[in-house]
């Protein structure tokens, strides 16, 4: 089995979206704030289009695109990212295909910097919904140094037993997924991605691909414990660098 580095997809600068179509108290600026409880909902089933322009003599450069919170297996969307260097003539980043599911999902594709870009839902037999939708650069970090669990859980749970131990009920809320990444004798690149990654992202929702080359679908919305600590080792010049993240299994 072929591996890959570890990659993280929250990089982006994206602001100003519109869209074709939205319902009263689900705007499109929802899709940025990379929460799962605020959504953008078309008012439709028709083709939409979400739209970025990055402004007169501008460009922005993307090479991924990332969903989540979204319903697009259900209402049977195709899914594409088009850009434009005019705003009239579109490209395909890449070959626009059915959603299969309406698990999180990453979508990486060759580098592109061009003014104009939009993301194309079509084929739909209901109203789309979406709370996260950003696209913009890839941020590959290493080769994890220790052993990890992928798909460790710890499933919420109220669980009532009786005054002698017998189980009387369960009430499942949902699972979290847990992932603890470790890279020891970090170097400074590596070191300033992560740091990168926490002063941008901080304590919010992103997308994390474990495995990409194997386990290209297996990409989750996570987010990172509350604490930042990355020692420095061999007398400065590397570090041990511990990135502990959960999110809600789907």
């Amino acid at each position: 089995m072929a591996w890959g580095k570890v990659k993280f997809f929250y990089k982006n600068s994206l602001s100003g979206l519109t869209v074709t179509s939205f319902a009263t108290g689900f705007p499109v600026a929802n899709v940025l704030d990379m929460l799962e409880g605020t959504l953008w909902k078309a008012t439709s089933s028709s083709d939409q289009y979400i739209s970025y322009d990055a402004g007169v003599g501008n460009t922005y450069t993307a090479d991924y695109i990332a969903i989540g919170g979204h319903n697009l297996n259900t209402v049977g969307a195709t899914l594409t990212l088009q850009y434009s260097t005019n705003g009239t003539g579109w490209s395909d980043a890449f070959t626009g295909y059915a959603v299969a599911n309406n698990k999180a999902l990453v979508k990486e594709f060759a580098t592109q910097t061009v003014r104009f870009w939009r993301v194309k839902l079509s084929g739909m037999t209901g109203i789309p919904q979406v709370a996260i939708c950003i696209w913009g650069q890839t941020v590959e970090l290493d080769y994890a140094s220790s052993s990890f669990d992928p798909h460790a859980e710890d499933n919420k749970a109220n669980i009532n037993l009786s005054e002698t131990g017998y189980l009387l009920a369960i009430h499942n809320r949902y699972s979290e997924r847990q992932i603890d990444l470790v890279f020891n004798d970090a170097d400074d690149t590596l070191y300033q991605k992560c740091k990168a990654w926490w002063d941008t992202s901080g304590l919010k929702n992103f997308f994390v691909s474990w495995e990409p080359t194997s386990h290209a679908t297996e990409v989750y919305l996570m987010r990172p414990d509350s604490s930042f600590k990355n020692p420095l080792q061999i007398g400065g010049l590397y570090r041990d660098i511990t990135i502990n993240l959960k999110g809600r299994k789907e």
